[in-house]
């Protein structure tokens, strides 16, 4: 006969074991609505989840809802509940190396609505680097990470003063551009991020390598609704290109 004690031991795990199985089963449906272009519902039920996963999620799906759904006047407070969403998926769990890369995504889409002024009095830029930084510390092999500090440091080098205040530049930008490519050379945002900067960092072959890269990313079919918004992205670079 199992003891009261050992019963009541064996109860709690069981309610344990039910709670983080339920967790995950609602994370999970956090990222089918992101999926499936329900940014909103997918923000809101990450946040009601409460997690340091599913608030990250919700942070991701509310910048990419600030930059491409949002009306102007609205991405702002879209953004900033983003920016706290993110803050608060760091705070549950430290080592969520995604909650560091989406803290710096959303962070970098709440800074490009509020003015470079206003961006730099905030660190903004500082920010941005140190939460990459840190996901890559905790996964040094997340190709998500690594693109998109190569955009970072390619934004710096763009201009002195930046490269001033916060170091770094061309170098550290091809480095982690290539870098993500190497790790995940088929995933659509990597090859589209990676296309649009070598330009600028590569005087000589730029555009041929960019042509390249964009091309492949055409070919690679969306995977979700944030995708089919990239895939846009990456018809609008090539169009430039041609001209």
């Amino acid at each position: 006969m199992i003891e009261r004690k050992t019963f009541r031991a064996l109860a709690v795990l069981g309610l344990c074991l039910f709670a983080a199985g339920a967790a995950a089963q609602t994370t999970e449906e956090v990222r089918q609505k992101f999926d499936q272009g329900e940014f909103l519902e997918a923000a809101d039920l990450g946040e009601a989840v409460g997690t340091s996963e599913s608030l990250a999620l919700a942070a991701g799906a509310l910048g990419v809802y600030g930059h491409y759904v949002a009306d102007k006047s609205a991405r702002l407070p879209v953004l900033e509940r983003g920016v706290e969403l993110a803050r608060r998926a760091v705070e549950a769990d430290t080592t969520n190396f995604e909650a560091y890369h989406q803290s710096a995504h959303v962070v970098g889409r709440y800074a490009e609505n509020i003015g470079k002024m206003k961006a730099v009095r905030e660190g903004v830029a500082a920010d941005i680097r140190d939460f990459l930084e840190a996901a890559i510390r905790l996964n040094p092999d997340y190709a998500d990470a690594h693109v998109a500090l190569g955009g970072w440091h390619a934004e710096v080098a763009r201009n002195r003063i930046a490269r001033w205040m916060y170091g770094g530049g061309k170098e550290e930008a091809l480095y982690h551009l290539s870098r993500a490519l190497e790790l995940a050379p088929d995933e659509k945002v990597v090859l589209y991020e990676y296309g649009v900067r070598i330009q600028q960092l590569d005087s000589d072959n730029g555009q041929a390598r960019a042509r390249e890269l964009l091309t492949r990313a055409k070919e690679i079919p969306a995977k979700n609704a944030y995708e089919e918004f990239l895939h846009q992205d990456v018809l609008t670079a090539l169009a430039a290109l041609d001209k």
